[in-house]
Order: C-alpha cells, then structure tokens, then sequence
C-alpha cells in the first residue's frame, strides 16, 4: 500500500477542495479509531472497521462499539509499514453459520501471511470467539511489505485474496510472473469442511502442472484493495504501482479468470522488465493508469467499489476509488462501447486515504487511515426525483403510448433509452423506457413501464371428430368472446388468408390455432393448437367375377355393394354371390372409416340365366349408358365374331374375333349418333349366328 514509512498522527486541515463544484460531498461518520484500515458489512445494518494493530471493531449507527468485534493482536505482526490484519470477509451465509475469514501478518513466522478462519459467539452476535481460529492457508512473505491483504467472495461463492508479490523494490524474485509462486497473484479457493481449503474446479489452472491451482491471475504488484459489483459481478483492482504508474485493472464477470495483468515486465501500460517476459499480447493491460507523483495526482492507488446504492443517482454505476497519498478521489464509468471514462470527483487534503468500503445497501465510505476516522460518501446533487406521466398504448402492438415529464427544465439534459432529448415521448408501444437527467456535472436516473391491457386467450370448442377422409371436412368453432370482431384462424402458425368467421370448415390435415381481434384491433393471444387429421380415401376398387360370385380387392374393413346403384348391403368379406343380372358397383371401407369411390360398373347376368338362354344370342344394357352385353348361347361353336352395323346395314365397327369360348362379351355405342343399330355375330364360314336390333340414345 505505501512507499515510505508514516509517522500515524492526526492532521487537521480545512476540508477545502480545489474544484469550483465536487462531485462528491465526505460527511464525517466517526472518529477515535486506531490506523484503521479496511470497512466491509455482515449482511446486516452493522459496518466492521479493521484496525491494523490486529482489531476489529462494529460501527452501529456512527457509534464505536468499545468491546472489539475481534481481538487477536497477539497474534498479528503489525510493526512493518504495511504489515498487520489487512482484510475481512464474511461468509456468504454468516447470518446462519457465523463465519468469517481474515487475513494477517503472523507474528511467530516473521510475518508470514495468514488467511484464517474464525467464528462468532452464537450467543452473542457483536463478539467473536479468538480461539475458534482454524487456519486454511498460509504464505511466506520474504519482505515486510507488498502483502495485499484484501479478500472478497465473489457470486460464485468462493473467497477471492489479492496477494502482492512478496516486498522489497522492483520484484527482485520476479514472483509476480512465477507460476509456482502465490505471490503477486489473483486466489481464488473454495471454503469447504475440510481442515484447509480445496479448489475450485473452474480454476483456470487445475490442468496445467506448472502453475499453481490456487492462481486465478498473474502478474499483480500490491493489489492492496479489489472489489466486486454487487450488481454485475466484474472485478476491479487497484494496483499500486512501482515508482512511476498506478493501475486500475478491470475483469468482467465470467472472465473465467487465468489473466496475466503485466508485473513485472510492465508497470501499467510501460515497460518495466521485460527479460524473459512473453508477447505483449498476451497480457491484460488496465484500464486506467496515472503517473505516480506524490506533489501531484499521488503515489499509491488505494481501489474503491462501484457504488451501486440509492441514495445517490448521480454517482450509481461509477467506481470509486482514490490515492493514499494526494487524497484525490476519482470515479470511472464504463460507457456503452465498452470503453472507460475517469473524472475527478473530490480532493480530500486530509489525504491518506487507506481504504473505501461498501455497506449492506450499496452506499460507500472513505478511511482516513491518520485520522483514525471514516467519513460517508454522497453526491451533491439535489436534482428532483423524475415524475412521469403515462398514457398506456391501447394494445400490446400499437404504438399510440406516451411518455411526459412532469417537471421538465429547460435548463436540464435528457437522455432517454430510445436516443430521444425531448421532456415528451409519444408513439410508444409497451416496454421499459430509462431517462438519464443531467445538470452539469449531476445526473440522476429514472425508468417507467408502458404497459398494454393483458390480452385475452383465444379458445376452440372441442371438436368431436379431429380424423377426417380427404372427401370429408372438419368443424372449427372459435370459443365466444366478447367484443370480438373478427377472426385469425392459422394452420401449422401460418395465417389462412380467406378463414375470418368464428366458424370454419377444414379439410387439411394440420395444427389449427385462432386468434381474435376485438372492437379496438387489439388481437387475442393464440389460443391452444388442435390438430386435424386428414386420412386418404382408399383407391377406387375394380371388381373381378368368378362365376356367380362377384370379388372386391382384400385388406379392407368393411364392402359396400350396389345392384342398378341400389345398396344391397354390406358385408366385412370382400365378395359377393349374385342373384339377379344387373349392374353391380362395389365401394371399400378401410381401417379409418375412409370410404373408397365406387367401382366402375360390371353389367352380370347370373349363369342360371346364361345357361337357360336358347337364343344364339341376346343382347341387354350394362346398365351404364350405351354399354351393353351379349349373352352367346353355350351350344354354339368358336371361334366367333361379330360387327356392329348402322340401320342400312353399313358396317361402322371393324370385326372383332371371338377366339375363346365365352358365355357374354361387352360393346359400346358411345361414340356414333343416335339411331338403330344391328348386332350381327358369324362362325368362322362367315354364316350368320344371329342378329339383334340395338336402340342408341
């Protein structure tokens, strides 16, 4: 932490700054403590300040509690400059476990460094028990100074310590780059039930033998404080520079660790020692660096926090942090391309500004190490809390919402989230809106919701059949609602353009969904999917006769057969004994109760009648139009032909041979004109068989 040896005393100097307007205002919480240097919270309203002769003790609404919190200074090496009990940190379930961590100089192992256990009474929780002390890592410290000290859990629940790189000027045992060395690193451990500690298994080194597992990054000087956004995660070191160059270094959460930030082949952005170091390219540089001068900007950067409390908009999302020696106190904001802005905020002549701490709800301290004091940090702004006015859009997709400041000032800068500058926001649909207020060098933050009536749900009656045939339709009927005043049917999320009633017919298979625009054009969310089976009709059957008996293709559930397109009936067997002569058609029923076309007609005439014919032939209609059948009598003689001949006795068919014997054959008249026609059948000499007038319609 500091460079030269510090005659503790009190100074008294006028709190006076240079700056014609502070960002910052310190109010003097308490005073009377001794070299104190670090403030951390429990979880609860209560702050704990560490004082570095090994005592730490409550600060309960700006009073000193006089019996020490924890006393252990007759275990703590406090006679070098930056030697003593540096850090705190409690468990992240203290309210339940009472435990908490620290870390100290050893007396007994000329100032080996301790991180150490220790636990509160459970009967008295302002007292913790010296002797419960379980000791989980120590280090070897080859100087008196350069011992870190701080010590943080982060989100993920594992205890943080930034170890500095182990004293004396410049690294001379370049510990800072060594990987077999816990000095001049970033640790990180798990606290678990063991004698020790164990290690975390996301460490970034646990695969890599030549480094040390405890090590989350490398190449830190004197990380004297480091902190965590309460709200993000990211990390923020402040790393006390050589002789030239204090740094600011920044870790986003996630990071995964295994960073390499420099010391000793950089100090900040600059070349220190480079011998034997690696690419520049393979280092994290920081964020912000400045030059180490005592008469100036200062000599040692103490870290702060990012204030995330609520009392102070101006100063939200900044870090804080300052210089031990100048007692300037600076804040750097991240802007919105990643990039780092630093101001100055305050300039405490007191200077010796040893630490920054965070209370339960996020505001800030400053420790005035001389002093023996803390002091509570506030902006000085007095900007108006934002009132809006707010017209909520009609419907969650319109854009009719507006937005008004009802105190606006012209003299005051807006930023709003959608890039506007006006104190009014009209042509707003439903969503969050933030609006940063800025006067000079005070800001204040605001935010308001737009929100849109909740949309109803539309709905679907059950269906009582949902598996149709592809000749078939479906009935979709939309559920009531009120003031609807049209309907959006889809199919598998796909708008069917011409379906706008509340009831429609469907014959697609697919999953059908509706939505329904009310008298405002506000539209219904989606109501549940109903899907809609649609199963082919078998093929179209041909009916093959054997004798008397008429066969339908098999594999079907059910036949339906027709006689002169009267039903005869049904039957689950797929033939059917005829009867009568006449047309017979035939239709199948398949396993989903799709129901075929029916078959092209078959004209039979039963062979009880073929054989009791005693004509040489004799002709009837199939029974479709035009077509027609030739009963042959059994006595006669193959092979036959025959020719069809208009009423003058022309020809207008071409023969055609009868080669097998047969009891009937089939002709059409479909294509000649109307009129009377003659059947004339021949044997094979060319004698006539029989002749037989047939009447074309």
């Amino acid at each position: 932490m500091w460079r030269v040896l510090v005659v503790w005393m009190i100074l008294v100097f006028p709190l006076v700054s240079i700056f014609s307007q502070n960002a910052i205002k310190l109010t003097k919480l308490t005073g009377g403590l001794s070299i104190p240097v670090y403030l951390c919270h429990a979880g609860d309203d209560r702050l704990f300040v560490i004082e570095k002769a090994g005592k730490i003790r409550i600060l309960n609404n700006g009073i000193v509690s006089p019996v020490p919190f924890l006393d252990i200074v007759n275990k703590v090496n406090s006679r070098g400059n930056e030697q003593g009990l540096l850090g705190l940190a409690f468990h992240p379930d203290f309210k339940n476990n009472g435990l908490f961590y620290v870390n100290y100089n050893n007396k007994i192992s000329v100032g080996q460094t301790v991180i150490a256990e220790y636990k509160v009474f459970s009967n008295n929780p302002n007292k913790a028990d010296s002797l419960s002390e379980r000791i989980l890592l120590t280090i070897d410290q080859p100087y008196s100074n350069h011992n870190g000290g701080c010590m943080h859990f982060g989100k993920d629940g594992y205890l943080y310590i930034g170890m500095g790189d182990g004293g004396n000027g410049g690294d001379p045992q370049n510990h800072g780059q060594n990987p077999k060395s816990l000095l001049g690193k970033m640790l990180r451990i798990e606290i678990g039930t063991s004698s020790t500690y164990q290690i975390p298994p996301s460490n970034p080194f646990v695969n890599d033998p030549d480094v040390l597992d405890e090590i989350w990054a490398i190449g830190v000087r004197n990380p004297w404080r480091f902190s965590f956004d309460r709200l993000t995660g990211d990390m923020w070191i402040g790393d006390v520079g050589q002789g030239n160059w204090e740094e600011v270094d920044f870790e986003e959460s996630g990071s995964g660790g295994g960073r390499n930030y420099g010391w000793r082949c950089y100090e900040g952005n600059k070349d220190f020692n480079t011998t034997g170091c690696s690419p520049k390219n393979k280092f994290t540089f920081p964020i912000h660096e400045y030059f180490s001068d005592e008469n100036n900007l200062g000599c040692s950067v103490t870290g702060g926090y990012v204030y995330r409390g609520s009392k102070h908009p101006s100063l939200y999302g900044t870090y804080i942090y300052g210089d031990y020696c100048s007692g300037y106190i600076w804040g750097i904001n991240q802007k919105a391309d990643k990039t780092f802005e630093n101001k100055t905020l305050y300039k405490f002549n007191r200077s010796q500004i040893s630490s920054f701490g965070e209370d339960v709800n996020g505001e800030l301290y400053l420790i005035a190490i001389a002093e023996g004091a803390v002091y509570k940090i506030a902006d000085t702004c007095n900007l108006p809390a934002i009132q809006f006015l707010t017209k909520n859009p009609l419907c969650p997709t319109s854009t009719d919402g507006q937005i008004t400041i009802s105190n606006p000032n012209p003299t005051y800068t807006y930023k709003w989230s959608t890039g506007d500058s006006s104190a009014v926001l009209e042509g707003l649909g439903p969503g969050k809106f933030s609006l940063t207020i800025t006067s000079g060098i005070c800001s204040i933050e605001g935010a308001v919701e737009l929100k849109s009536p909740i949309p109803d749900t539309a709905c679907i009656t059950p269906v009582f059949v949902n598996e149709i045939c592809e000749n078939d339709s479906a009935i979709l009927i939309a559920c009531d609602a009120l003031n609807a005043a049209s309907y959006i049917w889809e199919k598998d999320s796909v708008v069917i353009r011409d379906k706008l009633s509340k009831r429609i017919y469907v014959n697609a298979s697919g999953k059908y969904s509706v939505q329904f625009v009310d008298t405002n054009g506000c539209i219904s969310f989606h109501s549940g999917e109903i899907e809609i089976i649609v199963h082919p009709s078998p093929d179209k059957p041909i009916i093959i006769q054997s004798g008397d008996t008429l066969f339908a293709p098999s594999g079907y559930n059910a036949y339906r057969w027709f006689l002169n397109e009267q039903l005869l009936g049904g039957s689950t067997v797929n033939q059917w004994v005829i009867t009568q002569k006449g047309s017979y058609r035939v239709s199948v029923i398949d396993s989903n109760n799709c129901e075929s076309l029916s078959s092209e007609p078959l004209y039979i005439i039963p062979l009880g009648v073929v054989n009791n014919f005693e004509k040489p032939i004799g002709v009837f209609s199939s029974g479709e139009k035009n077509h027609f059948v030739c009963l042959v009598n059994s006595d006669l003689e193959f092979p036959l032909n025959y020719q069809i001949l208009d009423a003058q006795g022309k020809p207008v068919r071409q023969k055609v041979n009868l080669l097998e014997k047969t009891q009937q054959f089939n002709f059409e008249l479909t294509k000649e004109p109307s009129g009377i026609y003659f059947l004339k059948v021949q044997d094979r000499f060319g004698k006539i068989i029989g002749s037989v007038r047939v009447f074309k319609n």
